[in-house]
């Protein structure tokens, strides 16, 4: 194995590594994810470059970083996304349950993966189902369809876009998909290439890319400008327990129902966030047993 590239990218002060990584991965099973008892998160994913292997750990209130693999080159331009550099979640004004999420998760950050097509792969699989079912499927998905990453830890790369448009519909019911969403992951793979993000592109110009994708869904775009962009506003795909979380969270006692979509309106153009907040919550409880 060769020598890592060491990297100490600049972080946001206070920064919460966990919390803002989190919400990229599939679950605590995802093979292209490892968070580590030390506090060290790593990932594998595909770039342009070739393979890669990202390792970041607290550091001296910083975050230090390792890449390893062909696509070690590009570990500099996916860091400051991955970290949040980008975001400002001071731009949510929230009162109530809301704003006690905020001052609960202080360090938390939007981040971007910058993996366009992994992300609407991953939004297609998550529609409909319940989040375990979810990370079932994309972890079949990987298993099946993707490669070893290079450097330590056994992670998996995503799915190789090739393999998944070149499949047939059976392959992917095997893995939880039925048609409609095994149909609209082979379109996306087909389309992979095209939903690179190029040099100092403007995001509009992938996700207008990703939108013209004949039979895609706008709640797998959403969830890949959420994922893949950071965007604060874009709604992730959500399973029917988060979004009864989201009902808790937000429902005013004197105010008529209303479902989590409706609630979500009051906090445009913040609204990813609010669903980024009440997820980690969950994550929070789910830990605590």
């Amino acid at each position: 194995m060769s020598l890592p590239r060491t990297l100490s990218p600049d972080a946001p002060p206070g920064l919460d590594l966990a919390r803002t990584l989190s919400p990229l991965r599939m679950g605590v099973s995802d093979p292209c994810w490892h968070a580590a008892p030390d506090g060290s998160w790593s990932w594998a994913t595909r770039t342009p470059a070739g393979a890669l292997t990202l390792r970041l750990r607290p550091a001296d209130g910083g975050v230090a970083a390792e890449a390893w693999g062909p696509g070690a080159d590009w570990a500099p331009a996916l860091l400051p996304g991955l970290l949040g550099v980008h975001d400002r979640p001071e731009r949510l004004v929230a009162d109530g349950p809301v704003a006690e999420l905020v001052a609960r998760y202080p360090g938390f950050r939007l981040a971007r993966s910058a993996r366009v097509a992994d992300a609407a792969l991953a939004g297609v699989c998550r529609r409909g189902v319940s989040a375990f079912e979810a990370g079932r499927a994309w972890s079949l998905m990987v298993e099946a369809m993707g490669d070893d990453a290079p450097g330590p830890g056994g992670l998996r790369l995503p799915p190789a876009p090739r393999r998944v448009a070149a499949s047939e519909p059976y392959d992917l019911h095997v893995l939880g998909l039925e048609a409609q969403r095994a149909d609209e992951v082979r379109r996306i793979a087909s389309h992979a290439p095209r939903l690179e993000l190029e040099g100092g592109e403007p995001p509009a110009g992938v996700v207008d890319r990703l939108r013209g994708i004949a039979g895609l869904g706008a709640d797998a775009v959403d969830h890949a400008r959420s994922v893949a962009l950071g965007a604060p506003d874009a709604l992730p795909v959500v399973d029917g327990h988060h979004r009864a979380a989201l009902v808790e969270v937000l429902a005013r006692p004197d105010a008529p129902a209303a479902d989590a979509e409706a609630l979500l309106e009051a906090h445009r153009p913040q609204r990813g966030r609010v669903v980024r907040l009440v997820g980690l919550s969950l994550e929070a409880a789910a830990e605590a047993g």
